[in-house]
């Protein structure tokens, strides 16, 4: 989660006004912090490569990144 505040606040107030996106905005922070495990065939037990993975996890995903117990 402390990834994903951060990324949000870099995006200028412009870019805001569209919203972020899972291509631009959360799958470079995803692919960077949790794809070395979570991908197929990986150590993970499930896969965060595709926004419909990510997306029924984001709860989730949200709280063990809050609690820094991810990423390792």
């Amino acid at each position: 989660m402390r990834y994903v505040v951060a990324a949000l606040c870099a995006i200028p107030v412009s870019a805001l006004a569209a919203g972020p996106t899972f291509s631009h905005d959360v799958a470079p922070i995803l692919y960077r912090e949790c794809a070395s495990c979570h991908r197929p065939s990986g150590v993970g037990p499930f896969s965060l490569i595709a926004w419909q993975d990510a997306a029924k996890r984001a709860k989730s995903i949200a709280a063990v990144t809050a609690r820094r117990y991810m990423p390792p």
